[in-house]
């Protein structure tokens, strides 16, 4: 086996930890979204453009989802994240990303606003009817 090991080389992101670390180490994302916006850093810059093409809506779950995640062991990470499957799978935003990239292939999906923290935080509640993820 020892045979087959190489060295991997340095991380791609190893020179960007202090930036990635000051930009999204903020408590909310419209923060992480300024400090981005302030970088004077061509990778912030680009990281900002790709989160402004996302579903602004989408973006706000899973900055909440990364938040919570931090606090929870793997089985609960599991469970969260089929929660949010099952409850964002059919919902607007989703469907308008595969008819944008999939179907249409225009890459213009019209995304839906944000939503207030409620309609943010419902999904994370929300036990699927098929019940929620168990593990033997």
């Amino acid at each position: 086996l020892a045979g087959f090991a190489s060295d991997p080389g340095p991380a791609g992101l190893d020179d960007k930890r202090a930036l990635i670390d000051r930009c999204f180490g903020k408590a909310t994302l419209a923060e992480v979204l300024a400090a981005l916006a302030a970088a004077s850093d061509p990778w912030a810059a680009e990281t900002l453009a790709t989160i402004h093409q996302k579903s602004p809506h989408l973006a706000a779950v899973s900055f909440e989802m990364i938040r919570r995640g931090k606090r929870l062991s793997f089985d609960d990470c599991m469970r969260m994240e089929f929660r949010l499957a099952m409850a964002l799978a059919p919902a607007h935003d989703f469907i308008e990303g595969i008819r944008a990239l999939l179907i249409d292939r225009d890459n213009k999906p019209a995304w839906r606003a944000a939503g207030d923290a409620a309609e943010v935080l419902a999904p994370f509640d929300a036990v699927p009817a098929c019940g929620d993820l168990t593990f033997a």
